[in-house]
């Protein structure tokens, strides 16, 4: 599991016009301070493309754990 993996995931699941490259590992995916204008349901996506992706067997998610590329990878291989 790497940061550039998780990327190229964001990038395919919203369909951007973007290269994954573009994305910095820190910078705010979701919610008022996004620069995507992605909210809590599109967290709610990502995370279920997570859960098949690593096969992930989630229970109850705090959404702010996934605020950034960086966290998102490190809370994924916590979990696996």
């Amino acid at each position: 599991m790497n940061e550039q993996r998780m990327k190229e995931l964001f990038v395919q699941t919203y369909e951007m016009d973007i290269k994954p490259e573009e994305i910095e590992s820190n910078q705010v995916l979701f919610g008022p301070e996004s620069s995507f204008s992605l909210d809590s349901m599109d967290v709610l996506r990502f995370i279920s493309v997570l859960k098949d992706e690593y096969n992930l067997q989630l229970g109850s998610v705090r959404t702010d754990t996934f605020k950034s590329i960086q966290s998102i990878t490190q809370f994924v291989e916590e979990q696996s």
